[in-house]
């Protein structure tokens, strides 16, 4: 059986400096949800919230510490996320249906990158979940 060798040799996952995770949600405009956390070089971090059906600037934004960072990396970790590597598959038999794209960056620069229309790596539900939960805790949302 030939298996990708990012099941093989999983991406390491370090430090967070910047995580980016979107969910696309159809055609509509602004119908995507987005989740960041960037790092200020100085020990802090900004979180960013964009909710779905509203534009980009109306995005809810706070300052956070590394301890996000920290539990982003083990959500990423519980979920088997370095496996995910170079994942990008579509179903190119859905017009408009949902995706998805994760981009981290890590403190020694490496980057992790993987995508998907209609098509999710093992353990992408529970990340989503995860971070769900994450983002609304800092933003205090219910």
């Amino acid at each position: 059986m030939k298996y990708p060798l990012s099941i093989i040799f999983p991406k390491r996952i370090g430090e967070i400096s910047d995580f980016n995770l979107t969910i696309n949600e159809g055609a509509v405009m602004f119908e995507n949800r987005r989740y960041s956390l960037t790092s200020d070089n100085s020990g802090g971090f900004t979180a960013k919230y964009k909710q779905s059906g509203r534009p980009d600037e109306d995005a809810l934004k706070t300052i956070t510490s590394k301890q996000t960072a920290d539990k982003l990396a083990d959500i990423l970790r519980e979920n088997k996320a370095g496996r995910w590597q170079g994942f990008d598959k579509t179903n190119k038999r859905v017009c408009d249906g949902h995706g998805f794209g994760i981009d981290v960056t890590f403190t020694d620069g490496s980057r992790l990158y993987a995508h998907g229309y209609m098509r999710y790596p093992l353990g992408y539900r529970g990340l989503v979940d995860a971070v769900e939960n994450l983002f609304e805790t800092l933003f205090e949302m219910e």
